[in-house]
């Protein structure tokens, strides 16, 4: 398995775990009782689906100009996942 096919399923494999949490979170947040403050993660949601489309990028790059993608969803997972622990934390 070359080195952009291993990437490519890695990232699938994250996204596919944030988007669990994702959903965990969206759960916790409409059982919230009214004490706790409002959690806004429509920006981690938009975030997660930028992600998803930039697999798709990564998918269809030649083998020179997939390193682009690569670090563009390097930069969006870092911060789905910081934003992700960040809500965790806030349901905790």
């Amino acid at each position: 398995m070359d080195e952009k096919t291993k990437y490519r399923a890695e990232v699938e494999a994250r996204l596919a775990k944030f988007g669990e949490t994702l959903h965990e979170i969206t759960s916790k947040r409409e059982l919230r009782d009214a004490l706790k403050p409002t959690l806004n993660i429509d920006k981690t949601v938009s975030k997660h689906q930028q992600a998803t489309a930039k697999l798709e990028i990564l998918a269809a790059a030649d083998s020179e100009g997939w390193q682009t993608a690569k670090s563009d969803l390097d930069t969006l997972m870092d911060d789905i996942d910081n934003d992700l622990r960040q809500a965790l934390a806030h349901y905790k």
